[in-house]
């Protein structure tokens, strides 16, 4: 991690923005830090690891969930910072289930909670970017593509919902089936999660190798509370941001207020950070851990 008044890379815009929305609590937590390389030798190219949890299991244990997710991914940067992308990845995802686990055995009230994670490195290698990615649960992570100007989600919605979908891309279920079936409002209900009560029991969507990502794109990570806004809403925010030149940190903001102007009775937590590999840094070298 760098050190306070250490040079870091500032070659990505990054905005993060975060609202409670008509809950009572706070349930989400999130983070941002720049990494050394692998290499001292790229030292200067640095990386940038974002990442967001969205807890569950109740008033207090939700926000206690998300943040033993964030703290034990952000340790384990901090303790391996030349470990390979997907390595810091994984490894951040084990200590997470097991310090949840061991919470939960240590706490009755605590046994319910849960939380989603999906995190992701960005590399930079001469003019060139990459990202790796680890994900369980339903808080969604987009790539918007400048060339063709479209957005695409980049990891599985593991919901029942999410599962609906993917089975009628695939022609197991038909569109017609899809409208009578239950799991269509099923949304909130998840079939992968790391839970305090079993230790290594879920399933996880990552990438095998780094994906390639242009200078000019843009990747948006979120809890599901922005999804009272649609894709196609979330797209055409991204693109007008974008061809206005404004900061990400505006662009993260202006979502939240567009989550909040739906005024839904029952809001949930919204967390939204966009990361802009490419764009000079607004914001400068830090390291954040929110929520």
């Amino acid at each position: 991690m760098n050190k306070k008044g250490a040079s870091v890379p500032a070659w990505a815009d990054i905005g993060a923005s975060q609202h409670i929305g008509n809950r009572k609590s706070q349930q989400d937590s999130f983070l941002h830090a720049w990494l050394p390389t692998v290499s001292a030798r790229d030292a200067d190219a640095g990386r940038l690891l974002l990442a967001v949890a969205d807890g569950m299991g109740g008033h207090a244990a939700g926000d206690v969930a998300s943040r033993l997710v964030i703290n034990a991914l952000a340790s384990t940067a901090k303790d391996n910072p030349r470990a390979a992308s997907q390595e810091i990845l994984r490894r951040g995802l084990e200590a997470a289930s097991a310090a949840l686990f061991e919470r939960g055995a240590a706490d009755e009230r605590l046994k319910s909670m849960g939380s989603t994670l999906t995190a992701v490195i960005i590399e930079r290698e001469k003019d060139a970017f990459a990202y790796h990615m680890v994900t369980v649960g339903d808080s969604p992570l987009w790539h918007w593509r400048a060339k063709n100007k479209t957005m695409e989600r980049a990891n599985l919605d593991q919901s029942l919902a999410g599962a609906l979908e993917r089975d009628v891309a695939a022609g197991r279920v038909s569109p017609s089936e899809a409208e009578n079936d239950p799991r269509r409002y099923q949304s909130n209900v998840l079939t992968s999660a790391l839970l305090a009560a079993s230790e290594g029991e879920y399933e996880i969507d990552s990438t095998d190798d780094p994906r390639p990502i242009s200078s000019e794109d843009t990747l948006l990570l979120a809890s599901d509370g922005i999804e009272t806004l649609s894709e196609v809403d979330i797209s055409e925010t991204l693109k007008k941001g974008i061809k206005r030149q404004k900061p990400a940190s505006q662009i993260t903001d202006y979502l939240i207020e567009q989550v909040l102007a739906k005024k839904e009775d029952d809001q949930d937590n919204a967390t939204i950070l966009i990361a802009r590999p490419g764009i000079k840094s607004s914001t400068g070298g830090f390291f954040g851990l929110f929520g």
